[in-house]
This record gives C-alpha cells, structure tokens and sequence, in this order.
C-alpha cells in the first residue's frame, strides 16, 4: 500500500512538473522544471522569484529578480508574498525550496512551486541552453 501512494505521489509530480499544476496528493511537492520556468520568465506574465537560501548563497549568485528569504524565516515573512500570481521558489539543489512550498500551500498559497533541481538545476540548464 505504501508503495502504490509512492508511485501515485511521484506520478503526480511528474505531470505537476509538466503543466504546472497545483499537488494533487498531500505529500506531492508542486513543481516547475527549468525549461517551463523560462518560459513564465519570458512570458513577461507577473511572477513572483522566492530564494529560500541563506544569504551567502544569496550572494554568490541568484536568479534576477528573486527576492532572497531563508527558509528560516519564512514562517515570520510569508505575510510579505503575493497570492495574486505564481510563486517561484528555489534553493540550491530543490530540498529546501521543496519543503518552503509545503508551507506555503498549507498557508493558502496554491500558486507556488518548487524549482526543480534548484539553483544548480537552473544554472545547468542556463549553461546548456548557450
């Protein structure tokens, strides 16, 4: 039975990353593959780019415009994002951002998604793409 959830969660997620759809289990994590997270970029529609790292991380490079709140703060600032339009959250490899967007759904945010693969997924497929 545990496995049959699993399989069914991480089905979920597949597609969810595919379309861009909100979780459809519980336990399932929203996400967002690069290349769809360049198309919303380029797109121009209003997004909103949430660094969950620490600061120095931060600062050793970014995506442009995300605004930087650490996952350890998030609980005090969440008040401070927009439920009007998608929410974009990464960190570096997708585990923080993952678990930033199970908090931020269960704070009524049903726009938000999970880079996946994190920054370094983002910056890999940056890199490919010239």
């Amino acid at each position: 039975m545990c496995l049959a959830y699993g399989l069914l969660a991480a089905s979920a997620q597949l597609t969810q990353a595919q379309n861009l759809t909100p979780a459809a289990t519980p336990d399932a994590v929203a996400l967002i593959n690069a290349q769809a997270f360049q198309a919303l970029i380029t797109s121009n529609k209003p997004i909103f780019i949430l660094d969950v790292r620490q600061q120095d991380e931060y600062e050793a490079g970014h995506v442009d415009k995300a605004v930087l709140i650490p996952l350890n703060v998030l609980p005090d600032r969440y008040s401070e994002l927009p439920k009007d339009r998608p929410i974009v959250v990464y960190c570096r490899s997708g585990a923080r951002s993952a678990r930033a967007v199970a908090f931020l759904r269960a704070q009524g945010f049903a726009n938000a998604f999970s880079l996946s693969g994190g920054f370094m997924g983002w910056t890999e497929f940056q890199a490919a793409r010239k």
